[in-house]
């Protein structure tokens, strides 16, 4: 009885199932609502360099770096013990050689300064020279690269690009050679606007005043006591090792101050080209454009007012006069060595009272025989005047005498006028 229902059960399914399939065709799909499709596709950097590419290649450097200071920590670190432990030998073996005291002590002091000092200039000027130049090349080179990933956060199209040039750009700077014998010094960093210059020089000046300069100044205290030292057990005399570690400490000083105003110079000349270089270069574009035409005003005829005596009118002062004061702009005038040097342009109106005053100062001191034909002729002009004159006062005495003569006569006459009535 269980079985039967069982079957009919599963009977009606199946039919159910059967006609559920006849009708599907024909039910009419949904309508296409034409919605768009959402792709997303992930982005992926094109960059030659693999992903664990820069932090081997920094790690390398690192590996670098310790191979040219590590040989004089565990050279340091070894020796200056040795040579503190064989001091006490030292100073009996130089008393028991010189007799010195002061050179005895020397000798001992030199035998810990001098391996102190072997082993610090072996570590900083390794530091100094090699390390430091290449270490902060490639800092400077980060930076300029992550600078211009910043840049191209504005476009967001040009990321990809800007990291993959990053990489690469970086990759290449780590895997540059450790300077050396030989071997330059990199430099090049690619920074090229102002920000990436600033930017640049900033890491340069902080890189050459806190570790090449602040390092030799460092070492410069074991070598200053060791150069004392050393003097000490050569000659025993204080006075000439105290000369000595001065002599030493001003030449760290001299040459720690020298890296810290070269950097200060440098920078600030790159910033100054940074910021107007084009507008210098436009300038010295222009410069020739302008030098021509220059050259072109003073070269037109109506600029040019030089004006010449000819034999007919040189004898014409007022001639003279006017060709003098019409002088072009710059005149030249040989100098002691029988040079023509340009001398400074006068105006016009100053140049003619010269030329007035000096003909006047001429007339004044003119040659002797000039002067004394000037007042012979000046004399004799006054002895003419003078008789003219004695003449018209003789005249005007003879015309008083005359109207004297004519009032007594006309007297006489009025006189005997009235006699006769």
């Amino acid at each position: 009885m269980y079985a039967r229902a069982h079957s009919a059960v599963l009977s009606t399914i199946a039919a159910a199932s059967v006609g559920a399939a006849l009708v599907a065709p024909v039910v009419a799909p949904p309508p296409d609502l034409h919605l768009p499709r959402v792709v997303s596709a992930p982005v992926e950097l094109t960059a030659s360099p693999a992903l664990g590419a820069l932090p081997l290649a920094f790690l390398q450097n690192q590996a670098q770096y310790c191979s040219v200071i590590c040989p004089f920590i565990v050279q340091g670190l070894v020796s200056v013990p040795v040579g503190t432990a064989l001091s006490p030998l030292a100073f009996l073996d130089s008393l028991g050689t010189n007799g010195s005291l002061t050179r005895a002590i020397g000798a001992a002091a030199a035998s810990v300064t001098g391996p102190l000092n072997d082993a610090a200039e072996g570590i900083i000027l390794n530091d100094v020279d090699r390390v430091v130049p290449k270490a902060f090349n490639n800092l400077e080179i980060s930076v300029v690269q992550l600078l211009r990933i910043g840049a191209a956060l504005a476009d967001p199209a040009t990321l990809p690009d800007a990291i993959d040039t990053a990489r690469q750009t970086i990759l290449d700077g780590l895997n540059q050679p450790l300077p050396g014998p030989g071997v330059p010094v990199p430099t090049e960093t690619g920074a090229r606007t102002l920000p990436e210059v600033v930017a640049v020089e900033a890491i340069k000046v902080f890189a050459a005043v806190a570790f090449q300069a602040g390092e030799l100044v460092l070492l410069g205290v074991p070598q200053t006591v060791d150069a004392a030292a050393q003097e000490l057990a050569r000659s025993g005399d204080p006075a000439r090792a105290l000369s000595a570690a001065a002599e030493q400490a001003g030449d760290v000083l001299q040459t720690a101050s020298k890296i810290v105003t070269d950097s200060l110079h440098t920078a600030a000349t790159n910033i100054h080209d940074a910021a107007g270089g084009p507008a210098d270069r436009r300038f010295d574009e222009a410069a020739p454009a302008v030098a021509a035409l220059t050259t072109a005003k003073a070269d037109k005829p109506g600029l040019d007012t030089d004006s010449k005596v000819t034999d007919a009118t040189k004898d014409d002062p007022d001639v003279t006069t006017k060709a003098t004061t019409a002088q072009p702009a710059s005149v030249t005038e040989p100098d002691s060595a029988g040079k023509s040097t340009p001398s400074v342009t006068k105006p016009r109106p100053i140049r003619k009272a010269a030329s007035d005053i000096g003909r006047a100062m001429k007339s004044l001191t003119g040659s002797p025989a000039k002067t004394q034909k000037q007042q012979k002729s000046l004399s004799g002009k006054g002895s003419d005047a003078g008789d003219s004159g004695k003449s018209t006062e003789k005249s005007s005495n003879e015309k008083k005498s005359e109207k004297k003569s004519t009032e007594k006569s006309s007297e006489k006459k009025h006189k005997s006028g009235k006699h006769a009535a």
